[in-house]
């Protein structure tokens, strides 16, 4: 991979990870304060961009899987925020934001059965 397609790469990450937080901030769902999250994602990208001058292959595939992990871990909660603010039900019980072990999502495993 190219010092180029690692930025781009690492820029396409950054937008898609700050546009998610953003849909959250605006939906009132966001888990973390604003100031926490410009900090966490500054640093995280501001390293991945001197990481690509370096070692363009790791910053790029680096920058792929942060969005990713990001991109599956908040699919079933932006989903279910989207389908709220059209005016309809949850499309999955559970998934927005607070799901935890224990909702319906996350069956707890029976005992003894």
């Amino acid at each position: 991979m190219t010092t180029s397609a690692a930025n781009r790469w690492v820029v396409v990450s950054a937008v898609t990870v700050g546009g998610i937080y953003g849909f959250q901030t605006i939906k009132g769902n966001a888990k973390a304060g604003v100031g926490e999250f410009v900090t966490a994602w500054g640093v995280v990208f501001f390293v991945l961009a001197l990481v690509a001058t370096g070692a363009p292959g790791l910053a790029g595939a680096m920058a792929i899987l942060i969005m990713v992990a990001d991109l599956l871990a908040n699919t079933p909660a932006l989903a279910n925020l989207i389908t709220q603010a059209e005016g309809g039900a949850a499309l999955v019980p559970g998934t927005g934001a607070g799901a935890a072990v224990g909702s319906p999502i996350h069956p707890l495993p029976k005992v003894g059965h």
